[in-house]
Parts: C-alpha cells; sequence; structure tokens
C-alpha cells in the first residue's frame, strides 16, 4: 500500500508539472483569437513527458506522467518606420541598404531600360518611431522577422518594395542588423515634387499628404510578409523652391500682402 501510494503522489506531482505549458499554450491561442492578431507561423512541435525511477524497498520502481503536446511557433512580423532626430530611443547602426536604380535612357536596340545597385549611405545617430514624415527627410524602416532569419551565423537580407500615392516606386534590399538578430533596418531618401517622379532613381517623390508605403518579402519571393504606410506632412512653416529643379531656395522670405489695400 506504501508503494502504491507513494507511486500516485509521484504520478500527480508530474502532472502538476507538465499541466501549467497545456494551459498556458490553450490561454495564449485564446487571447490571440480574441485580439484578432496574424496568425503565428507553426515551426514545431514539443512532446513532453516526464519519467521518474528509484531504489525502495531493494527494488527498482519506475512511473511516467501523461504526454503533453503543444505547438512552438514564430511571432508574426513587425514594421515601423522612424526618424532621425537627438530626442530618439533608438540607435540607428546598421549596413547601408542597396536600392535598384534603373536608367531612364533605353539602350540603342530599344531594349528595357538598364538596372544598376546603388549602396545608399547609412543615417547614424538616434531616430524615434513615427507614423508621419515631411518631405526632404529621410524615412528609416526596422522590420522584425524571425522567419528571415534563415542563415544563423550570416546577415539576412529583405526584398522591400515602396510605392507612393504620387506615382513613385523604388525598390530596396535591406539586411539583418547582425548574425542571428531577426532585425532588418532601412532607409529611403524623400524629394519634394516638382519635378514628376521617376521609378528606379532612389529617391521618393512626393508633396504634401502624400502616402508612402513600405512592403517586405523573403528575397525571390513576391509574398509580402509585412508593410506599412506613413503620412506625408504639409510643412507649417512652408517651403520655397524651384519650380524646375524642386530645390530648396536658402534665404527666400515671404510676406503676405492684403490685395486691395496693399497693406500686409
Amino acid at each position: 500500500m506504501r508503494v502504491c501510494s507513494s507511486l500516485k503522489r509521484l504520478a500527480a506531482g508530474l502532472s502538476a508539472v507538465l499541466l501549467p505549458f497545456g494551459v498556458l499554450g490553450a490561454s495564449a491561442s485564446a487571447q490571440e483569437a480574441n485580439e484578432q492578431a496574424t496568425e503565428a507561423e507553426v515551426i514545431g512541435t514539443v512532446n513532453n513527458t516526464a519519467e521518474a525511477s528509484w531504489l525502495f524497498e531493494g527494488r527498482q520502481r519506475e512511473t511516467v506522467s501523461n504526454t503533453i503536446e503543444f505547438d512552438v511557433t514564430l511571432p508574426p512580423p513587425e514594421i515601423r518606420a522612424l526618424r532621425s532626430t537627438p530626442q530618439g530611443d533608438v540607435d540607428l547602426n546598421f549596413r547601408a541598404p542597396l536600392c535598384i536604380a534603373s536608367s531612364q535612357t533605353p539602350t540603342s536596340d530599344g531594349a528595357a531600360a538598364l538596372a544598376s545597385t546603388i549602396e545608399l549611405t547609412p543615417a547614424e545617430g538616434m531616430a524615434e518611431v513615427t507614423s508621419t514624415v515631411r518631405s526632404g527627410q529621410t524615412v528609416i524602416f526596422e522590420i522584425t522577422a524571425l522567419a528571415a532569419n534563415v542563415d544563423k551565423t550570416e546577415a539576412d537580407r529583405l526584398s522591400i518594395t515602396i510605392t507612393t500615392s504620387t506615382g513613385d516606386e523604388e525598390a530596396l534590399t535591406i539586411f539583418e542588423t547582425g548574425a542571428n538578430t531577426g532585425v532588418f533596418i532601412g532607409q529611403i531618401g524623400t524629394a519634394r515634387i516638382p519635378p514628376s517622379p521617376a521609378a528606379g532613381d532612389c529617391r521618393l517623390s512626393v508633396n504634401d499628404g502624400a502616402t508612402i508605403s513600405i512592403a517586405a518579402a523573403l528575397p525571390d519571393d513576391e509574398t509580402v510578409i509585412v508593410e506599412t504606410q506613413v503620412e506625408v506632412l504639409a510643412d507649417p512653416f512652408g517651403v520655397v523652391f524651384d519650380s524646375e529643379t524642386g530645390e530648396p531656395v536658402s534665404g527666400a522670405r515671404i510676406s503676405l500682402v492684403d490685395a486691395v489695400t496693399g497693406q500686409p
């Protein structure tokens, strides 16, 4: 009777140890369903069974618990836009992105414009999370995608497509911040319209109120894994710019005058 009682207590104890794993998994799944979160990617299944053995009254005893099974998942990818500012809380330290630039001049035989790769100088210093930028600012974006962390010993890459509501489109390749981090950072500059947007010139031509869409995909795969949008603010202070080049005019001063009286 003592042996049987000990076995019951041991089996109950082992079950109590393993039971929280199953309960926590079910609770997490229910919470995700309630929040309507993006479904996490299942990368494996763990089967967990506890075993115990001991010597009692000169005889070897053993028992096993019930088996608990639960999925191992990756969190869904996330993306956030950043802008440089000394007051930011994000330290920028990343490899230079590559921009896929296309020549606007067709070849002599009428073939499509040629593409080349331009290395963009990465921003440095501090940055803060934002959902808005002003024309002329550099748009920086950070993507956390553990599923894109394919090689644990090397920095992986992501393919980025950036489009604007003004009709511009640019393509980038961005890199993981280090081996096995799962974090990727990229950037692209903006410029005010005019001149008209030109796809493949490695800058975004925007005007006040425009929308910038940033979409990420794994290399050699067109499936978008994460996407975000950034709004271009109207500058409350105004910018005087050259109507042909779109470049700001330094030192310009503007006065508003009443058309009837000629007074300020």
